[in-house]
């Protein structure tokens, strides 16, 4: 066998190895039950229920207060009255939209 089909034949086997080890489809995908803070990416011009575009918004602690225990004032804001998420906007990647769960399920500790 010709060496450079041999070195295609093992891209091939490695790529689909890789695709076979992706859980559920999309590993981007934003889950049904997300834990709070997760992020996910979206082809969509919107975010599914329970996210928020992660586009560096400021949010009152007082109506988020799981998400801004875990994120602190990380990103901004004043920790009193807001905090803010981070922006993940991406010039490179126009089509997709960056969402961040303000619902779901609190992350346990390690």
């Amino acid at each position: 066998m010709h060496l450079k089909a041999i070195h295609r034949i093992m891209r091939l086997a490695t790529a689909a190895i890789c695709l076979a080890s992706i859980p559920g489809g999309a590993a981007l995908a934003c889950p049904s039950e997300p834990f709070i803070g997760s992020i996910c990416t979206m082809s969509t011009n919107f975010c599914p229920e329970g996210f928020l575009p992660a586009d560096g918004r400021a949010l009152p602690v007082n109506q988020n207060a799981a998400l801004y225990s875990l994120m602190g004032t990380r990103f901004g804001g004043d920790g009193k009255t807001t905090f803010q998420i981070p922006n993940l906007i991406s010039a490179d990647k126009p089509n997709l939209i960056t969402c961040i769960a303000a619902q779901g399920i609190y992350p346990p500790r390690p």
